[in-house]
Protein backbone atom coordinates (compact mmCIF):
# COMPACT_ATOMS: atom_id res chain seq x y z
CA UNK A 1 0.00 0.00 0.00
CA UNK A 2 1.11 3.57 -0.57
CA UNK A 3 3.09 5.70 1.81
CA UNK A 4 2.56 9.45 2.02
CA UNK A 5 4.67 12.20 3.56
CA UNK A 6 3.34 15.60 4.55
CA UNK A 7 5.15 18.83 5.30
CA UNK A 8 3.57 21.90 6.84
CA UNK A 9 4.50 25.56 6.73
CA UNK A 10 2.88 28.59 8.32
CA UNK A 11 1.53 31.08 5.79
CA UNK A 12 0.01 33.63 8.15
CA UNK A 13 -0.48 34.16 11.89
CA UNK A 14 -3.54 35.98 13.19
CA UNK A 15 -2.42 38.80 15.47
CA UNK A 16 -5.80 38.98 17.14
CA UNK A 17 -6.59 35.31 17.78
CA UNK A 18 -3.22 33.54 17.46
CA UNK A 19 -4.44 30.99 14.94
CA UNK A 20 -2.33 30.11 11.91
CA UNK A 21 -3.03 29.53 8.24
CA UNK A 22 -1.13 26.38 7.29
CA UNK A 23 -0.06 25.04 3.91
CA UNK A 24 0.30 21.27 3.93
CA UNK A 25 2.15 19.65 0.99
CA UNK A 26 1.42 15.99 0.35
CA UNK A 27 3.99 13.68 -1.23
CA UNK A 28 3.69 10.05 -2.30
CA UNK A 29 6.66 7.69 -2.08
CA UNK A 30 6.85 5.76 -5.34
CA UNK A 31 8.18 2.22 -4.91
CA UNK A 32 10.14 2.20 -8.17
CA UNK A 33 12.16 5.35 -7.53
CA UNK A 34 11.81 5.51 -3.73
CA UNK A 35 11.55 9.28 -4.05
CA UNK A 36 8.76 11.54 -2.89
CA UNK A 37 6.54 13.05 -5.59
CA UNK A 38 4.30 16.00 -4.71
CA UNK A 39 0.73 15.05 -5.53
CA UNK A 40 -1.42 17.63 -3.72
CA UNK A 41 -1.64 20.35 -1.12
CA UNK A 42 -4.26 21.50 1.36
CA UNK A 43 -4.68 24.74 3.26
CA UNK A 44 -6.31 24.91 6.69
CA UNK A 45 -6.51 27.09 9.77
CA UNK A 46 -5.44 25.88 13.20
CA UNK A 47 -8.53 27.46 14.79
CA UNK A 48 -10.74 24.80 13.22
CA UNK A 49 -8.88 21.67 12.18
CA UNK A 50 -8.58 17.99 12.93
CA UNK A 51 -4.79 18.05 12.46
CA UNK A 52 -2.37 17.88 9.55
CA UNK A 53 -2.55 14.11 9.07
CA UNK A 54 -6.35 14.10 8.99
CA UNK A 55 -6.49 17.09 6.64
CA UNK A 56 -4.10 15.26 4.29
CA UNK A 57 -6.13 12.06 4.70
CA UNK A 58 -9.30 13.87 3.58
CA UNK A 59 -7.50 15.37 0.57
CA UNK A 60 -6.11 11.96 -0.44
CA UNK A 61 -9.63 10.55 -0.39
CA UNK A 62 -10.84 13.52 -2.44
CA UNK A 63 -8.24 12.97 -5.19
CA UNK A 64 -8.70 9.20 -5.20
CA UNK A 65 -5.40 8.03 -3.70
CA UNK A 66 -7.23 6.39 -0.78
CA UNK A 67 -10.62 4.67 -1.30
CA UNK A 68 -13.69 6.48 0.05
CA UNK A 69 -14.69 3.52 2.22
CA UNK A 70 -11.90 4.44 4.70
CA UNK A 71 -13.54 7.81 5.47
CA UNK A 72 -15.87 6.25 8.04
CA UNK A 73 -13.28 3.99 9.69
CA UNK A 74 -12.65 6.58 12.41
CA UNK A 75 -16.30 6.98 13.38
CA UNK A 76 -16.97 5.89 16.96
CA UNK A 77 -18.74 7.21 20.05
CA UNK A 78 -16.07 9.85 20.74
CA UNK A 79 -14.76 10.67 17.22
CA UNK A 80 -16.49 11.53 13.96
CA UNK A 81 -15.70 10.42 10.41
CA UNK A 82 -12.73 11.67 8.41
CA UNK A 83 -9.90 11.30 10.90
CA UNK A 84 -6.68 9.48 10.11
CA UNK A 85 -6.60 6.66 12.66
CA UNK A 86 -4.99 3.31 13.45
CA UNK A 87 -7.69 1.43 11.54
CA UNK A 88 -6.61 3.18 8.34
CA UNK A 89 -2.96 2.41 9.13
CA UNK A 90 -3.85 -1.25 9.67
CA UNK A 91 -5.40 -1.24 6.19
CA UNK A 92 -1.95 -0.31 4.83
CA UNK A 93 -2.15 3.44 4.22
CA UNK A 94 0.61 5.37 5.99
CA UNK A 95 0.84 9.14 6.43
CA UNK A 96 3.94 10.56 8.07
CA UNK A 97 4.51 14.20 8.95
CA UNK A 98 8.07 15.40 8.35
CA UNK A 99 9.30 18.43 10.28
Amino acid sequence: MPTFIITTSVEKVSKMYGSKDILCNIYEIKKKTERPHRIAFVRYNTASTCGAESEAFRKLIEIGKIPKKYYNYSKCDWRSSGYYCSEVEDAGYRIYEVY
